[in-house]
């Protein structure tokens, strides 16, 4: 196993791991492969043949898989009701597409596909299915553990592109003061319509809105760290409503200023995509966009997978948060899923056109 760095790309961290067949790498391989991710960020390989099931397996060795937390009270029943049963369906509805008869029954917590095949009965197979998307991260209004997410192309994936960036080298090129401030502040989030990805229909909509922003008033910390302690910057793209104790004008201003420096071309990798390569990339201190306009036609597949580091870093800093930060409170999970519940009826009784 050899490491290299990415092509066209200016960035102190980012690499290609080459030299490794996926497929037949030992225990101590994939090992390895995991701590490479968490101190490079974002981590290329190059492996066809490289199966959904295989790749389940090496990510799981390093953490719990993550799903969204309301996505999790929907399947455990903790939320139910008529204002959650089109949630529900969708969250069913994508997830059976990831099962055939030689897979294992348990991908389904971390795992989903990104795609806009059609099923018999004309709907996406799987999330994310058209248009482009914007700079975001995975659960990006949680203050949960490092999570890494892992992308692997599986068919007909010529002409796609994705983008990756990370914070750390802005980070080490900011002023101590500004270091400090950063350190203190936390995001307030909310939820905007079509942001993120405009072509969306209201079923995805649903499903990626109680991905990112399950309510409205949730807060992360500015400032975040990998699994091995390596800092940057958890910003929050096109979720960012203010920073607590400033007001919107110098929360703007200094949004648009870290917007500058973080959206530096030097910083961003350009993933031209074929069949049979896989992305890692960590979600505490990254950011990822989907520059290509998936249109009705395409026949592209990616297998997803988001899991915790908590295997590889036992930490008790890298384990599932058990709970959330919202409107200035630390809300346990049985609290805020309250908050989010009674959220959800008041908007179902006043619009069946949620979003």
């Amino acid at each position: 196993m050899k490491t290299r760095p990415l092509k066209n790309y200016k960035g102190s961290i980012g690499c290609e791991v080459y030299d490794i067949d996926l497929m037949n790498c030992t225990d101590e391989e994939i090992v390895e492969i995991g701590k490479i991710v968490e101190d490079q960020c974002n981590v290329f390989i190059n492996s066809p043949g490289l199966t959904k099931e295989k790749h389940y397996k090496i990510m799981t060795q390093w953490g719990t898989p993550s799903r969204a937390l309301v996505h999790n009270w929907l399947v455990d029943k903790k939320v139910s009701g008529p204002h959650w049963r089109n949630v529900l369906a969708n969250i069913g509805y994508v997830a059976r597409g990831i099962h055939d008869k030689d897979s294992e029954k348990d991908m389904s917590p971390g795992m989903s596909y990104v795609s806009f095949r059609k099923d018999e009965n004309g709907r996406p197979i799987g999330i994310f299915a058209n248009g482009e998307l914007t700079w975001h991260s995975d659960q990006c209004a949680l203050d949960d553990a490092p999570r890494v997410n892992g992308l692997l192309s599986l068919s007909d994936s010529a002409n796609s592109q994705t983008d990756f960036l990370q914070t750390y080298d802005v980070w080490e090129r900011l002023s101590s003061d500004m270091q400090s401030m950063i350190k203190e502040l936390r995001v307030k989030h909310i939820w905007r319509p079509k942001w993120l990805a405009g072509d969306l229909d209201l079923a995805q909509q649903e499903l990626t809105r109680y991905n990112m922003v399950a309510v409205d008033g949730q807060e992360t910390p500015l400032y975040s760290e990998t699994a091995n302690g390596r800092p940057g910057i958890k910003f929050p793209s096109y979720t960012f409503n203010g920073f607590v104790g400033m007001n919107d004008a110098e929360s703007w201003q200094l949004h648009s200023y870290l917007s500058s420096l973080i959206y530096d071309p030097q910083w961003i990798y350009q993933h031209q995509w074929q069949d049979g390569q896989v992305m890692y990339f960590d979600q505490s201190i990254c950011l990822h966009r989907r520059p290509t306009n998936i249109t009705d036609g395409n026949k592209r597949l990616m297998s997803r997978v988001v899991v915790y580091m908590d295997k590889l870093y036992p930490d008790e800093k890298n384990k599932p948060r058990d709970y959330v930060l919202f409107e200035g409170k630390k809300l346990s999970h049985d609290e805020f899923v309250k908050v989010v519940d009674a959220d959800r009826l008041e908007k179902f009784k006043n619009s069946k056109e949620l979003y």
